[in-house]
């Protein structure tokens, strides 16, 4: 009779494996978001993208410079199409690690 009850066990375990929640990372890309902003520094857009999709940018301050000017509008777009538009022009990419985003040359 044991040998039934431990192969239900493993055997739901394994099924939770399969139906297991999508990757909270990919979730934060997929967030749609609203932004309309014009000539601000790449720093304060980034600012308002963290309010916005609920995450935190991680960089170095060499990389985001108070000097470049963004103007971005995005209407209902998935937040990696955004950050696409944004940071691929000026030759900066990201990587997604828990509920941050990483900005790297």
């Amino acid at each position: 009779m044991k040998i039934p009850v431990i192969q239900f066990i493993i055997t739901l375990f394994c099924c939770s494996l399969v139906f297991s929640n999508r990757s909270n990372a990919q979730g934060v890309l997929d967030k749609e978001i609203t932004i309309n902003v014009e000539r601000i520094p790449l720093k304060n857009a980034l600012n308002k993208l963290e309010k916005l999709a609920g995450t935190k940018f991680a960089y170095s301050p060499n990389i985001v410079r108070d000097l470049e000017k963004v103007t971005l509008d995005a209407d209902h777009e998935k937040f990696g199409d955004v950050l696409n538009s944004l940071l691929a022009p000026m030759g900066i990419s990201y990587v997604v690690i828990a509920d941050r985003i990483s900005l790297y040359k």
